[in-house]
C-alpha cells in the first residue's frame, strides 16, 4: 500500500520539485519501481511535467 501511494503521489505532484521529493520516496520504497519509472518520460505520466499550453488555439462558444 505504501509503494501505491508513493507512486500516485509523484504521479499528482504539481511541481517539479515535489516531484522529485516523491521520487526520492519512492527510490526508499523500492529500487526496483524507482529504476522501472526511471525509464518512462515524466511528461507522460507526471502531472509536474504536463504542459499547460493549450493544444488548440481555437475558442468556440456556442
Amino acid at each position: 500500500m505504501a509503494l501505491k501511494n508513493a507512486l500516485w503521489k509523484a504521479a499528482l505532484a504539481t511541481t517539479v520539485d515535489r516531484f522529485d521529493a516523491s521520487m526520492a520516496d519512492l527510490f526508499e520504497l523500492d529500487r526496483d519501481a524507482y529504476a522501472w519509472l526511471s525509464t518512462k518520460l515524466p511528461s507522460e505520466w507526471s502531472r509536474s511535467h504536463f504542459s499547460s499550453l493549450p493544444k488548440c488555439d481555437i475558442l468556440l462558444n456556442n
